[in-house]
């Protein structure tokens, strides 16, 4: 029997992940931005960093988030998700409006939490083209002069301008012009990865297919949640905890893995030939 994983699905942070910048409550660029009543940022990601992360054409985009240090006692408001990829290399003087793609909208957004990620899941996942990733976010209440605070969320410094945002506290906000930072927002993903046959995911654990048996091996003894199904939703196994290398034989068909610990998720789709 052939083994081949043709599908990874796995969460990849654009940024510094240990970065300890982030925005004052008053500052931006603040996604969730409240301090004047209604904010939009523009966020781009260029196609040589989606590459380095092991993501190539056609790969799916599954939910897009931010890091939140700290909600600031933000009110929930009204927000939007949009993409699309363009050619350009850096935020232009003013908002990009053609094109865009609305991929979630709230009519308040979904409630936040201090030192954690957001995720926004795509009802229908976006198939990456090979470009660079343009991400338009809008936050802010439909009421004139209803503002509170800006969430802080972290951030990485670059030497390009790849962030752009404006704000208003009544009427529209400003189409025509923009704020350019090198300030751009810390995002993950959840998107395919490219992998093979042996996965060394992390420090933590090795994904690996011997023949019609799949093995998964810890560097140390941790509580796990582990689930392999079907992709029509049937549980094939379960297993909470475990010691340091788990095995289980497998027929002829496509498999989904889950595997949770730490504080992380993982999702692998392989197929037994």
């Amino acid at each position: 029997m052939l083994l081949y994983i043709f599908s990874s699905q796995g969460y990849v942070i654009f940024g510094d992940s240990t970065s300890t910048l982030y925005n004052g409550q008053y500052n931006y660029p603040a996604p969730y931005g409240n301090w004047y009543t209604r904010s939009r940022h523009q966020i781009l990601i260029l196609s040589s960093e989606i590459q380095s992360k092991g993501i190539s054409t056609g790969s799916k985009i599954y939910s897009l988030g931010f890091f939140v240090v700290q909600t600031n006692n933000i009110a929930l408001k009204p927000c939007t998700l949009k993409i699309k990829e363009v050619n350009y290399n850096q935020i232009g003087n003013s908002f990009d409006n053609n094109g865009l793609t609305t991929i979630v909208g709230y009519s308040s957004c979904p409630p936040l939490t201090n030192n954690n990620w957001t995720e926004y899941t795509f009802p229908t996942p976006w198939t990456y083209n090979g470009q660079n990733l343009l991400i338009d976010f809008f936050y802010g209440s439909p009421i004139n002069y209803d503002y509170t605070y800006n969430a802080s969320t972290t951030y990485t410094i670059y030497n390009d301008t790849l962030c752009g945002y404006n704000y208003a506290d009544a009427g529209a906000i400003p189409n025509d012009s923009i704020y350019r930072t090198n300030k751009r927002p810390n995002i993950r993903i959840l998107t395919d990865i490219q992998s093979s046959n042996e996965e060394k995911n992390n420090s933590n654990f090795r994904i690996k297919l011997l023949r019609n048996q799949l093995i998964i091996s810890f560097d140390k003894k941790l509580n796990y949640l582990l689930e392999i199904y079907t992709p029509n939703g049937n549980v094939v196994n379960e297993k909470k905890s475990f010691d340091n290398e788990y095995k289980i034989n497998l027929k002829r068909g496509v498999y989904i893995l889950k595997l949770e610990f730490e504080n992380q998720r993982i999702y692998k789709t392989f197929v037994i030939y």
